[in-house]
């Protein structure tokens, strides 16, 4: 029974109200209270069993609803957090690989060792890429190239690598100076890889 001439009660009261419907939400799963449906109408015992059946049924509903809305958060949250670590172990990668592209480009004070006035600006788009500069001694000077490899971030630093190797490798195996020729024997190694 609920009173409703009690004083304490007047804050779930609209005007006119004479009949008032209280419906637990309860969370079978552990069995707490989440919430209370409150339903008024104007007319004296206008709640009958059906009605009062209906907001039961409509009560247990919101109580599954609201579980699946936790539910679906806990599992939301579990996969941004797993997208996260992964996410970070990919960029830790690809530092790591920067450190190792990085490791490939000639030092400054090493070129300046056979040309004073060389200057560097080196600032690949993304961590990693597809851009390098190569340099080596040659008895008469030296030889140097600028590379835009085909691909950006990770694809396009593995082709720096193997650009890198293969350019060694030409200057180690033979003394060509014709620009031609090289390019030549880069695009026939890549060809042949």
């Amino acid at each position: 029974a609920f009173d409703l001439t009690n004083s304490e009660h007047k804050f779930i009261r609209g005007k006119n109200v004479r009949s008032i419907l209280l419906v637990p939400l309860d969370n079978f799963k552990n069995k707490t209270r989440i919430g209370v449906i409150i339903a008024e109408h104007n007319s004296k015992e206008y709640f009958t069993p059906s009605k009062i059946d209906f907001f039961y049924a409509l009560a247990v509903q919101i109580a599954i609803a609201s579980e699946n809305v936790k539910l679906f958060e806990e599992e939301r949250k579990k996969s941004e957090d797993a997208i996260r670590a992964k996410n970070e172990l990919i960029i830790e990668n690809i530092n790591c690989a920067s450190v190792i592209q990085d490791s490939l480009l000639p030092d400054i004070s090493f070129i300046k060792n056979y040309t004073e006035d060389a200057f560097v600006i080196w600032k690949p788009r993304d961590i990693v890429g597809g851009d390098i500069y190569w340099f080596i001694p040659q008895e008469n000077g030296f030889c140097t190239a600028v590379i835009d490899c085909t691909g950006h971030g990770v694809s396009g630093a593995f082709m720096t690598i193997a650009v890198n190797q293969i350019l060694n490798q030409i200057f180690k195996e033979s003394k060509i100076q014709s620009p031609v020729e090289i390019l030549n024997r880069l695009n026939n190694a890549f060809k042949d890889t």
